[in-house]
C-alpha cells in the first residue's frame, strides 16, 4: 500500500553542500593542527638552538675567565656599625617601606629623611665653576654668586673663600657626621642588587655624594684661598673619601660618577701644589692613596657585560616589550609571544658584541689603551647594529644597550657607541690620577734638590717607587722644566699625538676639555 505522505518516514541524507562543508572543515582543522605543529616546532627549534648556542658560547667566555653572574659583582653585606653608608645622614636613601605597599604609600619608610639628604646642598647644581683639567682655579666669586644669585660679586678671593665658607656654615653638623662616619672601614649602600628587573635598581645616593664631594671640594679651595691649609687637607680627604664610597659599586654609571668625583677632588690639590702649600708628609700620603685609586678594572666593564647579560635574561619576565628603537617605529609585545631562545640568542650577541669589541679597548692586567682599536671597533659596532630592512630577532633588543647619553653627553659625539665614550672617560681619568701622583713625587724632589728633576726616572726609586707609564703608548709620560720654575706633564691622549702639552676645549665650554682631542696635560698657571 502506498504511504500518502512518504517525506514523514523518508531517511534524510546529507545534500552535497553538507558534504563540501565538513570536508572543508576538516581540511581547515587539518590545516590548523599543522600549522600548529609546526609553530610548536619552530619555537621548540629556536628554543634549542638558542639555549645551546648561549651555553656554548657562555662556557667559552667562563673558560677566559670572564664571569657572567651578576652576583660575582654585587659587594658584599657588612654590618652597619662598620658601614660608612649607615650612618643617620645617609641610611635614609635606602630605607624602604616593604612590600606589598598600599596604594598611595611612599617608597621610603620616612620621606622627611629622605628629602632632606637627596636635598642635601642642592644649591650647588649645576656647577660652573672652571677646574684645573683646563688649567684654571675654582673661580669662587663665580660659586658665590651662584649660590648667593643677588649677591655682588665679592671685591677679591679672600673675600670670596671667606663668604663662599659663609654660606656652608650652616652644613656643619652634616659634613662633621660624614666626617666622623669616613673613619668606618667599609662602605655598602643598601641597593637591592635582586630586583626583579635590574634597570628598576633605584641608586638615589649617587647625586648625595656626588653634591657632598663637590661641597667639600669647595670648602677646600676657599680654606686654601685663607692660608687654612690643614682644613684644607681635611676636606680635600673627604672629597676622596666620597669618591671611594662607591668604588665597590658595579654599575657603570657609578664609574662615571667616581671618576667626575676624583677629578673634582684633585682640584684642591693641584692648587695646593702649585701654591706649594702641602707638606712633604701630606705629598707622600697622597701619592699612597692614588696609587690604590684604580678606575680601570675588571669589575666595571665586565660588570656591566653581566649587568646587560642579566637585563636581557629578565626581558621575558616583563608585561611588554618596547623594540621600538630596533624596528624604527612603535611596537611593543608580550615576552611570552617570542622564543625564549630568542632571549639567548639576543644574550649572545650583546656578550659577544662585548667581549670582542668593547673589552679589547683597554687592556686591565697591562694598564694599556687602544685608541685606534676602538675606533675600528667602533666601526664594525655601527656595522652590526645597523637597522636592516628584515630584522634580525637575535639581536632585537641589542642595540640600547650600547648607546646611552649618560656617557657622551659631555662630549661632542652622536655616533660613537655610547660605552667607548665611557672607556676613554676611564682612560683619560685614570691618566690624571697618575699624573697627580707623579706631581706629588715631583714637588718633593723639588723640596729636597731645590728644582725640578731633568726627567721623570730621577723620581724613582726614592720619591716614587713605580713611575705610570703613559696609558695610550706605554711609554713615559711627556715631562719638560718650564721657564718660571714650573713643569708640564702630559699624555699624548686619545688622538696618539704629541701636540706639545696643547689641551683642546669642546666649542662653547671653554672649561671642559675635549678627551677626544689634545693632550691630557697637568699644568700649573703663571700665578694665581
Amino acid at each position: 500500500m502506498t504511504n500518502p505522505n512518504p517525506s514523514s518516514d523518508a531517511v534524510s541524507f546529507p545534500t552535497f553542500t553538507h558534504l563540501l562543508n565538513w570536508r572543508v572543515l576538516g581540511r581547515i582543522l587539518a590545516g590548523l593542527g599543522v600549522l600548529i605543529t609546526l609553530v610548536a616546532l619552530f619555537y621548540a627549534e629556536e628554543n634549542w638552538r638558542g639555549r645551546r648556542a648561549w651555553n656554548r658560547y657562555k662556557t667559552r667566555l667562563e673558560a677566559e675567565g670572564i664571569k657572567l653572574d651578576w652576583r660575582d659583582y654585587v659587594p658584599r653585606s657588612v654590618p652597619d656599625d662598620q658601614n660608612f653608608a649607615m650612618t643617620p645622614f645617609l641610611a635614609p636613601l635606602f630605607d624602604f617601606n616593604p612590600p606589598p605597599r598600599k596604594p598611595g604609600q611612599s617608597l621610603w619608610r620616612d620621606t622627611n629623611a629622605y628629602n632632606r639628604t637627596r636635598d642635601f646642598v642642592k644649591e650647588l647644581e649645576p656647577s660652573p665653576f672652571p677646574g684645573w683639567t683646563a688649567g684654571q682655579w675654582t673661580d669662587l666669586s663665580a660659586a658665590v654668586q651662584h649660590l648667593k644669585a643677588t649677591a655682588p660679586a665679592p671685591a677679591n678671593r679672600t673675600a670670596a673663600a671667606t663668604e663662599l665658607l659663609r654660606f656652608l656654615t650652616p652644613y656643619e653638623p652634616v659634613f662633621s657626621e660624614l666626617r666622623t662616619a669616613s673613619q668606618r672601614p667599609y662602605a655598602r649602600f643598601n641597593i637591592n642588587y635582586d630586583d626583579e628587573f635590574a634597570p628598576s635598581i633605584l641608586l638615589p645616593h649617587l647625586v648625595v655624594v656626588k653634591r657632598a664631594n663637590l661641597a667639600f671640594q669647595l670648602r677646600a679651595s676657599a680654606e686654601l684661598a685663607l692660608d687654612q691649609t690643614n682644613e684644607a687637607w681635611s676636606d680635600l680627604n673627604m672629597a676622596l673619601n666620597l669618591s671611594d664610597a662607591i668604588a665597590a659599586e658595579p654599575f657603570i654609571v657609578d664609574e662615571l660618577v667616581r671618576d667626575w668625583m676624583v677629578q673634582n677632588a684633585l682640584q684642591p690639590l693641584w692648587e695646593g701644589l702649585a701654591q706649594r702649600k702641602w707638606t712633604d708628609a701630606q705629598l707622600k700620603e697622597m701619592e699612597l692613596r692614588l696609587e690604590k685609586t684604580d678606575l680601570l678594572t675588571d669589575k666595571t666593564m665586565q660588570g656591566d657585560l653581566a649587568f646587560g647579560v642579566l637585563t636581557l635574561s629578565q626581558l621575558r619576565n616583563q608585561p611588554t616589550l618596547d623594540l621600538s628603537d630596533s624596528l624604527g617605529g612603535f611596537l611593543s609585545v608580550r615576552p611570552c609571544w617570542l622564543p625564549s631562545g630568542w632571549f639567548c640568542q639576543n644574550q649572545l650577541t650583546f656578550a659577544r658584541l662585548y667581549r670582542e669589541l668593547i673589552l679589547p679597548v683597554v687592556d686591565i692586567q697591562r694598564q694599556r689603551a687602544y685608541p685606534d682599536r676602538a675606533a675600528q671597533n667602533a666601526e664594525v659596532l655601527r656595522q652590526v647594529l645597523r637597522r636592516a630592512s628584515v630584522p634580525n630577532p637575535y639581536r632585537l633588543m641589542v642595540e640600547q644597550f650600547f648607546q646611552s647619553d649618560q656617557f657622551s653627553r659631555s662630549e661632542p659625539t652622536e655616533t660613537e657607541p655610547g660605552l667607548m665614550v665611557a672607556e676613554r672617560k676611564f682612560v683619560a681619568g685614570q691618566t690624571r690620577i697618575n699624573e697627580a701622583m707623579v706631581a706629588c713625587a715631583l714637588e718633593r724632589y723639588r723640596r729636597a734638590n731645590g728644582r725640578f728633576p731633568e726627567a721623570l726616572h730621577a723620581l724613582s726609586p726614592q720619591f716614587l717607587a713605580n713611575i705610570p707609564p703613559d696609558l695610550i703608548t706605554g711609554e713615559p709620560l711627556k715631562y719638560r722644566r718650564t721657564d718660571d720654575g714650573q713643569f708640564i706633564l702630559y699624555s699624548v691622549g686619545w688622538n696618539q699625538q704629541d701636540d706639545g702639552g696643547t689641551v683642546v676645549m669642546i666649542p662653547g665650554k671653554k672649561s671642559t676639555p675635549d678627551y677626544s682631542q689634545g693632550d691630557w696635560v697637568w699644568e700649573f698657571p703663571k700665578k694665581n
